[in-house]
């Protein structure tokens, strides 16, 4: 796979973080590419979750224990079935 050059690389994550929507972007194995300031913002995810390489599921997590799905008897499973969905390349809005 071919890499774009840091500079492109730096342009494009300037660019994501001028849209006023929250963005994320995962790779195939499910792992932060980058997250835009909106998305940090908007859901209030502390540094470390914003760091490339971080797992879908950490993310989900801390969007579960902090309330953001609503009450959830089982937050393993309802993050098992988001997880799943993803990896079907399914919508899986985080809301």
């Amino acid at each position: 796979m071919k890499r774009e050059p840091i500079h492109v690389v730096g342009m494009i994550r300037s660019g994501l973080n001028l849209i006023t929507q929250a963005i994320s972007i995962h790779d195939q194995d499910l792992q932060l590419v980058h997250g835009n300031r909106r998305f940090q913002e908007m859901f209030q995810i502390p540094d470390d979750l914003m760091r490339p390489g971080t797992p879908f599921r950490h993310t989900l997590e801390y969007l579960a224990h902090q309330g953001e799905y609503g009450p959830l008897d089982d937050i393993d499973g309802f993050i098992d079935v988001k997880v799943d969905l993803a990896r079907q390349f399914q919508p899986c809005l985080l809301y």
